[in-house]
């Protein structure tokens, strides 16, 4: 049993609540006696999510901006000052940051002021070195920074093997291999109880008219929204489509208020605890994300855990090439790959059909994931 408990400081720029592995992490150091943790994060904009209340969680900026401006790149210079301090003042054991847009005052502390500091990293997203040329000047500052500190990181993780490879082919002169590791993006074991599991293996079969829904961000460009919009209207009322969103931008929204409201809705955004009660309404949670970059491509998103968690269907994009190796076509609840770009050719008579097939739900749990974590924390 340990005498002093860890110090453990998160640095998370953007809100906590607009990604549920952090919200989930959090959850489970709730209950861990051999941590102290601490979170670095912005204001959540859209109250709808219903803002985390808790006092381990530091809120150092407003709000992230959205769009690229000046103003934002003051504020995400701001935040890596203000943590900075938050660091110096707190002495932590072990230093967790998010995104190289959270790597500045992790480093720093690191390098002028602690060098026993452990520190590590995740990635909830993929940024390869040609995206960096895309990415914020601040982004561009710091990560040839970031990318010389590598060597004394205990720990780098990205949500996936495709993303960890290309990673390492990036940085395989930076990094000891030793530090590298996966994290996916589960839901927690919550969300599976004994009643979702009886209410979904009774449904046996998928009765028109098919309820599909869509949760989180939402983009005419990057998505094949208007594909499946136009599909979904031409079935005739045989399918209807529900979208909560949290980041819709005005153009996507103007199209969307134009459709048949009785076949596709928009709603507000639904907080992540409330997910289950949400999704048990519905037959099919729908991925759209075009996956044109490598990001996208190599991406198993949260929300296909969190639909199959749920006991729905899902459908996503044949280009999403990492959740190709969830694919599972033969015990239901289904995990489908589908043609966006040529909806009048994919048979979804078949894809409905669940005749002669058992129920299997694959046991995605956040725990697991992050008990992983934890343990390399208490026991380096």
């Amino acid at each position: 049993m340990r005498r002093n408990r860890l110090k453990l400081d998160i640095v998370h720029y953007y809100a906590a609540e607009h990604y549920p592995p952090l919200i989930n992490l959090i959850q489970l150091l709730e209950s861990e006696k051999d941590i102290c943790y601490q979170v670095y994060t912005t204001s959540v904009s859209n109250e709808s999510l219903n803002p985390i209340r808790n006092s381990r969680i530091k809120r150092v900026i407003n709000s992230h901006p959205q769009a690229l401006s000046p103003i934002r790149v003051l504020k995400q210079a701001y935040f890596n000052i203000v943590t900075f301090i938050f660091l110096l003042r707190r002495n932590p054991d072990i230093i967790l940051y998010y995104e190289t847009i959270s790597c500045a005052g992790p480093i720093i502390y690191k390098r002028y002021f602690n060098k026993n500091v452990r520190l590590m990293a995740h990635y909830h997203e993929l940024t390869t070195q040609k995206q960096i040329k895309t990415e914020t000047r601040l982004v561009r500052i710091l990560n040839p920074l970031e990318k010389r500190t590598y060597v004394k990181h205990e720990w780098i993780s990205h949500t996936n093997a495709d993303r960890l490879r290309l990673f390492t082919n990036d940085y395989k002169k930076h990094i000891r291999m030793g530090s590298l590791q996966i994290m996916p993006n589960y839901p927690p074991s919550a969300w599976r109880t004994k009643k979702s599991i009886t209410t979904a293996s009774k449904k046996t079969h998928l009765h028109f008219p098919v309820r599909t829904i869509l949760t989180g961000s939402v983009s005419s460009e990057t998505m094949y929204l208007k594909e499946y919009c136009d599909w979904v209207i031409r079935q005739n009322g045989k399918f209807t489509f529900d979208i909560y969103s949290f980041n819709i931008g005005c153009t996507t929204r103007n199209y969307l208020d134009g459709l048949n409201r009785d076949l596709i809705r928009l709603h507000e955004a639904c907080p992540y605890h409330k997910l289950p009660e949400l999704f048990s309404n519905y037959d099919i949670g729908i991925i759209l994300y075009k996956a044109e970059e490598e990001n996208m491509r190599y991406n198993a998103p949260n929300k296909l855990f969190e639909y199959h968690t749920c006991g729905l269907d899902v459908w996503f994009p044949l280009e999403q090439e990492t959740a190709l190796s969830y694919t599972r076509s033969n015990t239901y609840p289904k995990i489908i790959s589908v043609d966006f770009k040529h909806l009048d050719e994919v048979d979804y008579v078949s894809l409905l059909s669940r005749d002669g097939m058992r129920f299997f739900q694959q046991p995605f749990q956040s725990e697991h994931v992050y008990r992983g974590l934890i343990d390399a924390m208490l026991h380096n």
